[in-house]
Formats: C-alpha cells, sequence, structure tokens
C-alpha cells in the first residue's frame, strides 16, 4: 500500500499504485490538524491565451465534484459549517487547498479532496458567475500601486517566461475561460502522482495512512507534461514607468538564481542585511531622507527568480533614489556581525513560520513547488554555513546592466554568476516505517490566574509570550509614533543602549517585539525564549524603555517622515478610505475613537514636534499598565507580574455619537475597484448578553461562505469576489457592518443584491442557519489553539475586553444560545438606518 521513504522532522510516503504522496508531521496539541494537498501546478505551466487557468480552476473546485456538492447539501463549504477553516492559494510553482480542523473530522477533508481531484463538476453556468468573481480580484489589485508595479516589473523582466505573467492571469484570458478549457487543464495536471498530501498535528498516523489509501488509493496516475522553459540571459537594463495617484515608487529588480540553490538561501540573507532594522544598509538613506521606507522583495521559486529592492519615497528625487539604490546594493561594507544578524534573523523567521499546524504544512508546500520536500529541513543546514564568501558571491548578480527598474510617478554585460547548488541526500529509509502519533491535549483555561491589572496562563509552551498594554488618551497616530521611538534607545544605569544595540540584543536572543497602537493606548508584544535569564535582560529592557527613553532627533524626524506618508498614502486605497467613513457615522468629532482622514492624520503626524511626544510620554508613564502572560513556568510568570504590572490612572476619555447620515459617498478617479459598506451603531457591546446572540446571528449574514450574502451575491449572482458582514465590539457600543468590493458597472446590482438579502435576513434567521454558525464559531475557537502565539492572543483579547471570567466557557455559552435569543438580539440593528458607503469611481 504505503512505502516508506523517509523520515526526519516529516515523515515521507509514497502510494505503491499511484505515486500519491504522503507527509505526516505528527506533533502535540489540543486536537487540531491541517490537512494541506499541493498539486504541483501553478502558472509557470501556461502559456499565452491560457494564463489564470490555474486560478480560476482553484476557484471552481469549490462548486463541488460528483459526490460532494451543493445539490446533495454536502460540498466544500460544509467543511466551514463543521468548524474547520478553509481556503486555497495558487502561485507560480503549485496550487495548494488547505483545511484546519478538528483531528476527529479529518475523514471529512480526506474524502472531499480526494473526490474534487477525481470528479469535479466544472459546470459552465458555474464559471459565468465565478468569472466575475476572479474579474472584481483582478480588479482590486489594479487599485493598488505598489501591486501594478511589481506586476509591470515582473512582466519587463520575464518577457519570454511565464514568471512575467501574474498568477491571476490577463484580463483577455479573464473574460475567455470555458468551463472545457479547465476540464482540460485538470484532466492534465491533477493526479496523485502530481500531488503531495500532508497532515500536520495531532492524529493517529496509521489511521491516517489507511484512510487516505481507502479514498485516493484507486485514483489513477497520469503521464505529467514535461515543462521545457527557461528565461534567457539579460543583455541590458529594462525600463518601465507607470504614472497614477500614489506616492512615489522605484522597484529595482535583478534575475537571480532557482530556489533550491545555495545562492537563493544566501540572497534571502543579504537581503536582511541590506534592508531589516536600524543595522541594515539602507537604514541611513530613510534617516537622510532619501526613502521613507525600504522592503526586499524575494521568493524562493522553481526557476531564476527576481531580487527586488522597492523603496517608498519621501520626495519625488527618484534619480537619487534609483542611484542610491544601485551603489548601497552592490558597494556596502558587510561585516560578519552583520551576517550573523540576518542569519539568526532569518532562521527565527522560519522557525516561528512552523509554529502552528497550518503555518508549517505551508511551508512544506512552498518546498515541494521548489521542487524538494526536504528543503523544510536542509535550509536550516545551509543557513548555518553562510559565510562572507556567500554574500559576495551573490552579490555578482546586482549587474546594473542587467537590472530592471519600475518606477511610479505623480556597454559589457557579465555573464550570470555561476549557481551553487544544494544537494538533498538521499537517506536509507525503513519501507514499513509509521511514526507515533499525539492525543489532544487539554487547554484549561479556567488555569488562567486573574489579578488586578494581569492575567496570566501557566501552559506547555516553549516560549514566553508577553502582551503590554498602557492606557494613553493620545490618538492613535501619535501613540504609533511614540511607540516606535521608545525601541529606539534608552538609558540603562547612566549609560545610552542605542537602536542598533537593542536590535542586536534581540535578534541574538530571538526575541520578537511588536508595537501596536490604537484608541486605547500603547501595546507591545513580545514573544522570548523560556530563559530566566534572558527574561530578567528583557523586562529589565523593556521597563527602561517605557519610563526612561532617549528620544534620539534624528529617529524622531525618520518616523514622522514615514508615517506621516504611510497615512497619506491611505488616501488612495478605497477600503481604508471607506472604514474611516462610516465610522465617521458612528463616533462624534469629540469622542476618543473618532477616525480622521488620510489627510488629516498624516498633517497631525507632521505637525507634531519632539516636545510634543514627550509630553505624551510623560502622560503614557502615569497610565494603567495592563499584561497578559503565557509561560511554561509559574516562576516566569511571577517575575513578569512582579516587573511590569502598574496601577496607574485611566484617562478620561470623551465620548460622543454621531448623527449618521442615510449615504456617503466619496469619488476617487481611476479605480477598477470600488468599495461598498453598509452599516450602523449598535447600543450593546461584548458584555451585554445578547451580543454573542447579536454575533451568531450577523454570521448568519455573512460570516463566511455560509452566509446569507455569499451565498447569494457572490455565489448565485457572481456580482463580487467577497462580501462580508460582522459586528466589531468598542466600550459601549458595536459596529454592524458589511463591506463588499464591486466592479464600478457592478455596483448598483451588488448594493440592490446586498441591501435585499439583508432586508431578509433581518427578519429572522432559520434554526438551521443558527445550528450552522454556531459549529462554525465553536471550530474557530478550537482552531484558534493552534498555536502558541494565537493561544497567548485569545487570552490577551478576553483581559482587555473584561470577559476572561466566560472565556473558558466560550463554546458552552454559544451551545446555549437559541433561535429566540438570536432572533431577539437581532432587534438591536435596525437595517433601513444604516449608512450605504460607496468609495471609488462613482461616475
Amino acid at each position: 500500500m504505503w512505502t516508506h521513504v523517509r523520515s526526519g522532522k516529516i515523515h515521507e510516503y509514497v502510494h505503491n499504485k499511484n505515486g500519491l504522496r504522503v507527509v505526516l508531521a505528527p506533533r502535540p496539541g489540543p486536537g487540531i490538524a491541517t490537512m494541506n494537498t499541493t498539486f504541483l501546478v501553478g502558472s509557470r505551466m501556461e502559456s499565452a491565451g491560457k494564463t489564470g487557468n490555474t486560478h480560476a480552476l482553484e476557484h471552481l473546485l469549490f462548486k463541488g465534484s460528483a459526490h460532494f456538492n451543493p445539490e446533495h447539501h454536502n460540498g466544500m463549504w460544509q467543511l466551514e459549517r463543521e468548524g474547520a477553516v478553509l481556503n486555497a492559494t495558487t502561485y507560480c510553482d503549485r496550487t495548494n487547498y488547505y483545511e484546519v480542523i478538528d483531528t476527529n473530522k479529518l475523514h471529512l477533508c480526506i474524502e472531499r479532496e480526494a473526490d474534487r481531484m477525481v470528479a469535479p463538476l466544472l459546470k459552465e453556468d458555474s464559471l459565468a458567475s465565478e468569472l466575475t468573481v476572479v474579474r472584481n480580484e483582478y480588479e482590486q489589485g489594479e487599485n493598488s500601486a505598489f501591486m501594478k508595479a511589481r506586476k509591470s516589473l515582473w512582466g519587463l523582466a520575464y518577457p519570454e517566461h511565464p514568471y512575467g505573467t501574474s498568477t491571476i492571469g490577463t484580463l483577455t484570458d479573464i473574460e475567455h475561460f470555458t468551463a472545457e478549457k479547465l476540464r482540460q487543464f485538470h484532466r492534465t495536471y491533477y493526479a496523485p502522482n502530481n500531488a503531495i498530501v500532508s497532515f500536520c498535528g495531532q492524529f493517529d498516523p496509521q489511521a491516517i495512512l489507511a484512510k487516505v489509501d481507502e479514498h485516493y488509493g484507486d485514483i489513477p496516475s497520469k503521464e505529467i507534461p514535461t515543462l521545457h522553459v527557461q528565461s534567457k540571459p539579460q543583455t541590458g537594463q529594462r525600463r518601465a514607468v507607470i504614472q497614477m495617484n500614489s506616492s512615489p515608487i522605484i522597484g529595482v529588480g535583478f534575475k537571480a538564481c532557482k530556489g533550491l540553490s545555495r545562492d537563493a538561501i544566501a540572497l534571502q540573507v543579504l537581503g536582511r542585511i541590506l534592508t531589516s532594522g536600524p543595522t541594515s544598509k539602507f537604514f541611513p538613506h530613510i534617516q537622510n531622507g532619501v526613502f521613507h521606507s525600504v522592503q526586499l522583495d524575494w521568493e524562493r521559486l522553481h526557476d531564476e527568480s527576481l531580487f527586488t529592492v522597492w523603496g517608498m519615497l519621501s520626495s519625488d528625487n527618484l534619480k537619487q533614489a534609483e542611484e542610491t539604490i544601485f551603489e548601497t546594493m552592490k558597494h556596502c561594507k558587510i561585516t560578519n556581525k552583520d551576517l550573523e544578524i540576518a542569519k539568526k534573523q532569518l532562521r527565527n523567521e522560519w522557525t516561528h513560520a512552523e509554529a502552528s499546524t497550518q503555518g508549517f504544512s505551508q511551508e512544506l508546500a512552498e518546498s515541494a513547488a521548489r521542487g524538494d520536500l526536504w528543503d523544510v529541513e536542509t535550509r536550516h543546514d545551509i543557513l548555518q554555513n553562510l559565510t562572507l564568501h556567500d554574500m559576495e558571491h551573490a552579490r555578482n548578480y546586482f549587474d546594473v546592466n542587467r537590472s530592471n527598474v519600475i518606477t511610479v510617478r505623480p556597454g559589457h554585460v557579465n555573464s550570470p554568476p555561476r549557481v551553487t547548488d544544494s544537494i538533498t541526500p538521499a537517506g536509507d529509509a525503513d519501507p514499513n516505517f509509521v511514526p507515533e502519533g499525539f492525543d489532544a491535549m487539554n487547554i484549561d483555561l479556567n488555569k488562567v490566574i486573574k489579578t488586578k491589572n494581569g492575567a496570566y496562563f501557566e501552559y506547555p509552551v516553549s516560549d514566553v509570550h508577553l502582551c503590554v498594554h498602557i492606557d494613553s488618551d493620545a490618538s492613535p497616530e501619535i501613540n504609533a509614533l511614540m511607540g516606535e521611538l521608545i525601541t529606539r534607545g534608552t538609558r540603562v544605569n547612566n549609560r545610552v543602549v542605542d537602536s542598533t544595540e537593542i536590535h542586536c540584543f534581540q535578534v541574538q536572543n530571538d526575541i520578537r517585539r511588536t508595537v501596536r497602537s490604537d484608541h486605547d493606548g500603547l501595546q507591545l508584544n513580545i514573544v522570548l525564549p523560556s530563559d530566566p535569564a534572558i527574561l530578567d535582560q528583557e523586562l529589565a529592557l523593556l521597563k527602561s524603555e517605557l519610563y526612561n527613553p532617549v528620544f534620539p532627533v534624528k529617529d524622531f524626524e525618520t518616523a514622522r517622515r514615514r508615517m506621516a506618508q504611510t497615512a497619506a498614502g491611505d488616501a488612495y486605497d478605497v477600503n481604508a478610505v471607506a472604514e474611516i467613513a462610516l465610522r465617521q457615522q458612528v463616533f462624534g468629532q469629540e469622542d476618543y475613537r473618532y477616525p480622521r482622514h488620510a489627510s488629516d492624520a498624516s498633517s497631525q503626524i507632521w505637525n507634531t514636534s519632539l516636545q510634543g511626544i514627550r509630553d505624551t510620554h510623560a502622560a503614557l508613564t502615569k497610565g494603567r499598565v495592563r499584561v497578559t502572560a503565557v509561560a511554561n513556568d509559574m516562576k516566569l510568570l511571577n517575575k513578569i507580574q512582579t516587573a511590569m504590572e502598574c496601577d496607574g490612572d485611566t484617562p478620561r476619555r470623551r465620548r460622543q455619537r454621531a448623527v449618521p447620515k442615510s449615504h456617503v459617498d466619496m469619488h476617487m478617479e481611476g479605480m477598477s475597484s470600488n468599495c461598498v459598506m453598509l452599516g450602523c451603531a449598535v447600543d450593546i457591546d461584548q458584555t451585554h448578553p445578547d451580543f454573542l446572540p447579536l454575533m451568531l446571528g450577523t454570521s448568519a449574514l455573512g460570516g463566511g461562505f455560509a452566509g446569507r450574502l455569499m451565498l447569494q451575491t457572490r455565489d448565485r449572482e457572481g456580482l463580487t469576489y467577497g462580501i462580508y458582514a460582522g459586528l466589531e465590539p468598542y466600550e459601549g457600543v458595536s459596529l454592524f457592518k458589511i463591506r463588499a468590493a464591486f466592479n464600478p458597472t457592478l455596483m448598483s446590482k451588488g448594493i440592490a443584491s446586498m441591501k435585499r438579502v439583508t432586508h431578509e435576513w433581518a427578519q429572522g434567521i432559520t434554526q438551521d442557519e443558527l445550528d450552522v454558525h454556531k459549529r462554525m464559531h465553536i471550530g474557530k475557537h478550537m482552531s484558534s489553539l493552534d498555536s502558541e502565539h494565537t493561544i497567548a492572543d485569545l487570552v490577551h483579547q478576553h483581559h482587555m475586553n473584561n470577559t476572561l471570567d466566560t472565556m473558558a466557557s466560550t463554546d458552552d455559552r454559544i451551545r446555549a444560545v437559541t433561535l429566540e435569543d438570536v432572533n431577539r438580539a437581532m432587534k438591536h440593528i435596525n437595517v433601513d438606518n444604516c449608512t450605504l458607503v460607496r468609495v471609488g469611481t462613482l461616475h
């Protein structure tokens, strides 16, 4: 039945009859598993006139198969009704479908995935409605200056290779799909010998192999076409210009190497040396105002990929920016310290990407797409052995005469460097080996210890997860600016510790920190090893940063410039503009939660002085500090509580309700996809007994593919790529909102459909709908325990919402909700009083 190929971090098997590869990765946890089915077909297999086939087929495969389809009321989206998190992604070298689900329900995924591998319906009428959905997805990408620039840059670099066309395809090909073309594409590439099915989580390996054999074993293998395509060497610089409403952007890309080469990992490291953090080589140019941000774009693909540095400009001096990019990439000095910091960063990124069952399964899919499943393991060995010589060798790709330059506005060619390939050793394997599985672990949320300002959970995690929230009455924009600056330098024992020293300490000790801000204050999320000595150092540093920062002038000017220009850029984002417009119909201008328009937020940041930041910080130091921590030892939690909890002042915040308008229109010229929102204020928050029933009722309207809006406006009428409804809680009030994206020519039909479905929903939902969405929310609550990070987030969320007392009983409270409860709670929403917001091309 199965032959065991190899074991290590994963266990690989191949089916003796049809060549299907199965990967098992059992690990301890609360009874969750991810099934990931990866087909080795992506846009790289498409030719002119057939672009986008892979992506369109991915969409159509959710429309049903011979034995699992909407007519039988048991299609793929039935899994969502069982509490699964499921979706699919398509890219250059692969298409993958995944489900995160209760281990006891894994068989539901296996039987459906096998059926759509061999017998999808792919009906012409399903394609007709889905084409509008795919086109709407395409149009949303056309709204983004960065996405347009990236697509154009790859087209510039790969005129003769399929990588030059984006995965979604060209608009012409999208408009000329046929069901027969997609059936032929499926018959060609969807076969067991062209697929890898992986399972990660808590399961019985022997039972999984038997179940996969039961459903896949009789599917015949196929002869998969051999692809003969190679990118030709570039013989000169290529350039292109895009003009659209956007801040200036420049991208400089170089064709490099295949993803499985040693050079590819060297380039990942080199990219971090160039662009990551205050030790990066581009950071001085951000401080000097050439850029307000710089980012790396390098993916390890099957064929030669494109290494790109993107610069978001502080001015329209594109010539200076381009010269700076070339000079820095080719000639900056790289030290052993730079190398070790970047290697540590990349190793940490890989490790944390594999932390959840879904994340690890996705890493496996990407490794398979590159051409070697075991890259997920061998890449660590290659990384460990990289040297400065590898960095200099990788820089040989940065030849200005072989560059590709794209800008977004208001002689002799050296041969490509020799690629140093990595080779995966074959290894010996017992053909009958089966790994041990893991039983589900009990996560007893009743054991969270609650103090006046803290929540502490002892649980067998490998890292310490710490969330520190400081109350502040400043705006989110000023909190964000202050939050970045307090991590840029501090005084410890009368010595200034600058941002470079802090960055190196964090990287070397595998400490990850993020700073967030909102209307309630400032929040620092920290993940660090369960080492008491490291914890002591980090807590001392954190307290010093919070209460004794140095606020360097140059860092202040750099952060202010970047944040102001980022805020200004939101004026070109239809989704951001629509969100602000709707929330302004809930909160009055005197309310601390009132959101500013992008231009106003940008002006506030620009007009903030360093003394203003110091004054805001002085008030912050008097604020209440709330702490959430998850660790595997109560001694570590006690250290955190002693060091961080502070019973300070709670800001006096002004509240004011807005007088809502019936509609808000905001015209933005040249948008190919409009954002439409419909919503209103609801006079309850998460502490109200009707909140949970109303959340379930709102889910029945627009919670995923089981919601009425997706079933009607998307699936049946094909008017949008996505339409969702939700309940957004604040203190004392919630925001009921529906959001959708429509092509400007379909917006009127889309709004009519959205309103019709919403008015019908307001009359009440059915018992079947309630049962479905109760299962969904219980399942998703379980899926939220898939990793240490999400467990910590869950505890912190309940801590901030003052719902810790009911956290452990969430599933029981959902089960107890009745249909009468839901339909009564829905009376809190008067859909006739909702505000309609339309943003985009309206004329």
